[in-house]
């Protein structure tokens, strides 16, 4: 029985934006992946910057 389906990271920009001084939990996204290798992950955000982007794939993906 799969519990979950997968994890919604929602205001994804902010990871990345505040990560470092304000939510440092934001950092440890990437343990998702490693945690829980089957379950799906998801970013949403509406205002990411390409810079943004690039760095919440690596936040989201720590390996690759």
């Amino acid at each position: 029985m799969k519990l979950l389906a997968r994890f919604v990271i929602d205001e994804a920009h902010c990871a990345p934006q505040w990560g470092h001084e304000f939510r440092s939990d934001y950092l440890k996204l990437g343990l998702l992946k490693s945690s829980f290798s089957s379950v799906s992950r998801v970013a949403l955000t509406a205002t990411a910057t390409p810079q943004s982007r690039f760095e919440i794939k690596s936040l989201l993906n720590p390996c690759e």
